[in-house]
């Protein structure tokens, strides 16, 4: 990043989201659609494992200070309501993050800022100049990976005096927590939960189609609901692993093949006994209806070390694994979507969008923050698909939900319009251009 923007024409774009992939990728198609402006700059914030996939955007890349990962209890650890330890965690990290993001704004005075809905470091930032005076240049863009209104993350149930009690005390704590920091960096903000699921007055640009959107009509016209913006290229592995050749390959032989993919994600993928329940359910499977079984290719993506725990566990506690069961660390999404029957998915946004795109049906196992939202609008109102709770779902219930899916063609048949409805939108490109648009450059051209 040079300290001078090389002429009053360029437009400098710094880039502010978390580094999760539910994050990263959304705002990549858009990026990649900017970067093909020749008056555009566009810097991306984020850690070294995403450098990869963000140079390839043609933004430059920018590495926080410190390590941002969130590292969230298992479902079945935590006691607090669903999203304390996020915020949390993000005022601790801004204590780092912010004196960056702030000596970078000074060094050099960026066009706009672009940060999503729990970017809590670039709404500070964009609070710390706005106390200053400072933002009379620099605007701001809300990009939403997911459904608008996400604060029903926040949401528990309560069912008694105690619960009530502890969430006051979590609150008090939050906001305790916020007023120092406020105090600290000169801002006024008093309540941490209610400023990061605050819409300010910029533009709001939402990587969701409308017909997905739930009450899309409660919306004013600051809300452009423009697609998913995914681009593949930017997202390819440069090598197939071996064993997933083999299995394209076989699938490309055989007609009768069914591949059902399997993914948690990659925020709460800690969760293993989720994966484990679905390991026991393609056992039974193969034991109560071996010819269906035998169709199968479960490809299950379950990260790094939980791959090696099932490589632990197959060697010391004669764990088996179903022969037409794979798993791997991780594996090429976009490549492997177009080629399944059924995705069993935690019903992240940016997957979820990617399976109605590729028309393949769902089996939702939602584990938090808007993943259970997602999963109510396409299984119970969309029927795409089944929902199972992850704290409740037996492997017999995994059982029962994949014959369901792949056998009953509602569900193919609903996904396969909302996939023709959603290839109608160009979410990159819409997006790019209102971003553009918004910035008031007269001389930008594509």
């Amino acid at each position: 990043m040079t300290q001078q923007k090389e002429s009053d024409d360029r437009k400098l774009i710094f880039v502010i989201v978390p580094p999760a992939y539910g994050h990263i990728n959304p705002v990549c198609g858009l990026v990649h659609e900017l970067c093909k402006y020749p008056n555009v700059d566009v810097v991306f914030y984020s850690q070294e494992e995403f450098r990869g996939v963000i140079e390839r955007t043609g933004a430059k890349f920018r590495a926080y200070i410190e390590r941002t990962n969130f590292n969230p209890k298992t479902l079945k650890e935590s006691t607090e309501p669903n999203g304390f330890s996020l915020v949390n965690t993000l005022i601790d990290r801004s204590y780092v993050i912010l004196p960056q993001l702030i000596k970078d704004f000074y060094a050099y005075k960026p066009d706009l800022i672009i940060y999503d809905n729990i970017s809590i470091q670039a709404k500070y930032l964009l609070e710390y100049i706005k106390e200053r005076n400072l933002d009379k240049k620099t605007k701001s863009v809300h990009f939403l990976p997911a459904f608008a209104r996400q604060s029903e993350m926040m949401v528990a149930s309560v069912n008694s005096w105690q619960e009530r009690f502890w969430r006051f005390a979590r609150s008090t704590y939050l906001v305790f927590k916020q007023l120092l920091f406020s105090w600290t960096f000169g801002i006024k903000v008093v309540n941490p939960v209610g400023f990061l699921f605050s819409y300010r007055n910029d533009l709001k640009i939402c990587s969701v189609f409308p017909e997905l959107q739930p009450h899309v009509e409660e919306f004013d016209k600051s809300f452009n609901f423009v697609g998913p913006c995914i681009v593949d290229n930017v997202r390819r592995f440069s090598q197939l692993d071996p064993r997933l050749k083999s299995i394209f390959d076989s699938l490309d032989s055989d007609n009768t093949l069914k591949l059902i993919y399997v993914s948690m994600g990659t925020v709460f993928n800690n969760n293993v006994f989720v994966y484990d329940t679905i390991i026991e359910a393609f056992d039974r499977l193969s034991q109560q209806d071996e010819s269906t079984y035998k169709q199968l290719r479960v490809v299950m993506s379950v990260g790094e070390a939980n791959i090696k725990s099932y490589e632990d566990r197959i060697v010391s506690e004669d764990y088996r694994i179903p022969e037409n069961v794979q798993l791997f660390a991780s594996v090429p999404q976009l490549e492997l979507l177009p080629k399944a029957t059924l995705f069993v998915t935690h019903a992240g946004m940016n997957s979820t969008s990617e399976a109605i795109e590729n028309a393949v049906p769902l089996i939702c196992v939602p584990l938090q923050a808007d993943q259970p939202a997602v999963a109510r609008r396409v299984c119970d109102e969309l029927r795409l698909g089944v929902r199972l709770d992850p704290l409740k779902m037996t492997a017999d219930d995994v059982v029962k939900a994949v014959l369901e899916v792949i056998n009953n063609n509602e569900y193919k048949d609903n996904i396969s319009d909302l996939s023709k409805v959603s290839k109608r939108y160009n979410g990159a490109v819409t997006a790019a251009s209102l971003v553009v648009k918004y910035l008031g450059q007269r001389a930008l051209t594509n």
